[in-house]
């Protein structure tokens, strides 16, 4: 950015009329981006003062009153963003949000809902919907207008963009209830806070309210899992065993008794933990159908299992597949008893417990089903019945995990090797594409094709985009991505605009959801859904470090979907998502003392972490990828644990790892890692080959 940025204003400094205009506009974004909001007003006023041709006046005028919006320049922004909305900009229900917002800072709040509604008068994307109703709901309570107040916060509790916001409405429907004395709808949106929304921040804060109505009440066993999500350990043993004095029922028995042994296995106690399972599991006698039946089962059997106590643990996974045959963690628990057979040699026991597994998957667990009994028939030398099941597995789910590796080894392909280079990126058919997509989705309707573009939503995210309000103008297509998700050739036609307009992740998006699980893409759309970005730059570092520079941008789309400026809910920063405790590490071995956690927004700098952080994990795990994707996600500690409990079977250690996210991560950046090598030319077709 730094870079960039001196580059425009050295060119604003000596050139004139459009290319001076471009240089300016395309500089004031930068400082939007980057917070600095009085440069980028003072950077389009200069650009307005020249006179611009009307198409870029609006944007410019956009920017503008969001700048001073931001800066605090109240009365230049009303006076800007009305001049916007009055021109008949595309994206005046944007205006009108900013606008909203000056006027409620200014503390006229009547003129802000009046914003506000006209906003909510056109579709916005969920986010700024959300935003707006927000903000409406706080003005109207400003005003005094109680019951349309706790109208807005009603449906924003049920309705808001994330479950966050929905949480977070809750508790705002309940403060303006509780202040005018609706004791029964304060009561009942604490209530729905603490059970729906247990992990919430102030889900835990509602346990210090009191409760005025008489019904509904939150048990103390409710309070206890509030409790035990936000980790207060001690309080909530406290509160659990409470419960069990308070509530006799088998049920209130089986709940209580169940979050004792999940804090008791926190604290280290695995004997305790079992104890207190095998008695949640005696309240829970003759109701085998019950959820909590199976929660309690598998996760007493996982406990097993991570003891080494084998024979225990298999014993428990298939008294939950006999006991509870309907319950959700029953195919997973099939499973397990069947690869903990596996391991131990007796191959029959496990393709009886895998074929079981397969009937009682979901479809998209099939492949996995077909996969591991096909190793079971390698195990006892019935090639026939391998092949079959590989077969199988590579036609259920070509692109997953379990679908590429049955190609590998049914064509017996060599291991990937670290030094894999890039070959040059063909130029695109766009042609054979259609041709593709013409062959599954039948002709396109031409007369759609326009209209994709011409109408409003594409308008105003363009607009958004030419005001360099690149977040908005994210959601916005984001939204329309949604609104033609399950149409193949909207979705075509959209991708291929994101793409012309530089919009890579957008564009990205709209083809993955185009090609879905559609073995025969050609490579031209995979590109398209695999992007090149960052590419000269991966290459550059990634065979500094050892390894193939499609493998960074496999880890760069899992991690970060080529958005720069990244960050997580555990801090995680850019491209690479580099944790900033790790972040130091790096910096120490790459001599860099001058390094401030803001530098992993640069692609330069977050690239040159992530792939030394990656090298050192292939290095200490012998070029061992799998492996060494789970150390970059979830530690070296604890990869070197699966690593070592799968004794050199990549597959195994995958089923190995028992961190859900880091699990999904390495089947995902692999699967992501297959789709590059097929797109830029690596391979012939869906495959993952390993050693």
């Amino acid at each position: 950015m730094e870079q960039a940025l001196a580059i425009y204003n050295a060119v604003a400094k000596l050139a004139a009329g459009a290319e001076w205009r471009r240089a300016v506009q395309s500089a004031a974004h930068i400082h939007y981006g980057r917070g600095e909001f009085e440069a980028a007003a003072m950077a389009m006023i200069a650009f307005l003062n020249s006179d611009p041709p009307a198409q870029e006046r609006g944007p410019a005028l956009l920017l503008l009153g969001a700048s001073q919006q931001q800066a605090g320049q109240a009365d230049e922004a009303r006076e800007s963003l009305e001049e916007y909305i009055e021109s008949g900009g595309v994206a005046a229900s944007h205006a009108h949000l900013k606008l909203a917002s000056t006027l409620s800072a200014d503390g006229n709040a009547s003129a802000a809902i009046e914003e506000l509604e006209m906003a909510l008068t056109e579709e916005l994307p969920p986010p700024q919907e959300t935003e707006a109703l927000f903000a409406l709901a706080r003005n109207q309570e400003a005003t005094e207008r109680e019951a349309d107040a706790l109208a807005t916060w009603k449906l924003l509790s049920e309705d808001a963009a994330t479950p966050f916001d929905r949480g977070e409405a809750l508790w705002l429907l309940a403060t303006l209830a509780s202040r005018i004395g609706d004791e029964q709808r304060y009561q009942d949106a604490l209530v729905t806070l603490a059970l729906d929304y247990p992990w919430h921040p102030r889900a835990l804060e509602s346990l210090s309210r009191p409760q005025l109505a008489p019904v509904p009440t939150l048990s103390t066993a409710d309070r206890g899992v509030v409790l035990f999500r936000h980790r207060s350990n001690e309080q909530a043993q406290e509160t659990f065993r409470l419960s069990l004095e308070e509530d006799a029922s088998a049920a209130g028995q089986a709940k209580g008794r169940y979050y004792l042994a999940l804090l008791a296995e926190r604290a280290g106690q695995p004997d305790e933990a079992l104890t207190e399972y095998d008695a949640a599991l005696t309240a829970l006698e003759n109701l085998e159908g019950d959820s909590l039946f199976g929660e309690t089962t598998w996760a007493r059997a996982l406990l097993l299992e991570s003891l080494g106590r084998s024979e225990e643990a298999v014993a428990a996974y298939l008294d939950l597949g006999d006991a509870s045959p309907g319950s959700e963690r029953t195919p997973e628990a099939l499973f397990r008893a069947g690869l903990l057979r596996f391991r131990a040699g007796r191959i029959a026991d496990a393709i009886f417990h895998w074929t079981r597994y397969l009937e009682t998957a979901e479809a998209t667990d099939r492949a996995r089903a077909r996969f591991w009994l096909a190793q079971a028939a390698l195990a006892i030398g019935d090639t026939q019945s391998a092949n079959l099941h590989l077969t199988e597995a590579s036609r259920i789910a070509p692109w997953s995990y379990f679908g590429l590796r049955a190609v590998a080894i049914l064509e017996a392909e060599p291991p990937l090797p670290l030094d894999e280079p890039v070959p040059q990126t063909p130029a695109t058919d766009w042609s054979a594409v259609q041709t593709w997509l013409a062959s599954w989705a039948g002709p396109e309707d031409t007369a759609a094709i326009p209209k994709l573009t011409d109408d409003s939503p594409w308008r105003r995210g363009l607009e958004l985009l030419l005001a360099g309000l690149q977040d908005e103008a994210e959601d916005q297509f984001a939204a329309l991505t949604n609104d033609v998700a399950g149409q193949p050739w909207p979705l075509y036609r959209l991708a291929r605009a994101l793409d012309d307009q530089r919009q890579v992740p957008a564009a990205a998006r709209a083809a993955s959801r185009l090609i879905g699980d559609r073995a025969d893409a050609p490579p031209d759309i995979l590109r398209l859904a695999y992007p090149s970005d960052y590419l000269d730059l991966a290459t550059a570092e990634a065979e500094a470090n050892g390894f193939p520079p499609l493998l960074l941008l496999a880890l760069i789309r899992q991690e970060s979907f080529f958005e720069p400026d990244a960050e997580s809910f555990a801090g995680a920063l850019g491209l690479t998502q580099v944790i900033p405790t790790t972040a130091d590490e790096i910096a120490g071995q790459l001599n860099e003392p001058d390094f401030a956690y803001s530098d992993l927004l640069r692609p330069t700098v977050s690239l040159r972490f992530g792939a030394h952080y990656l090298g050192a994990q292939l290095e200490l795990f012998a070029g061992d990828i799998p492996a060494a994707l789970a150390a970059y996600n979830g530690g070296p500690g604890n990869s070197l644990r699966w690593q070592e409990a799968a004794a050199g079977d990549p597959d195994v250690f995958l089923e190995t790892i028992d961190l859900t996210e880091t699990r999904a991560y390495v089947q995902l950046v692999l699967e992501h890692y297959a789709r590059y090598r097929l797109a830029y030319g690596l391979a012939d077709g869906p495959t993952l080959p390993f050693p």
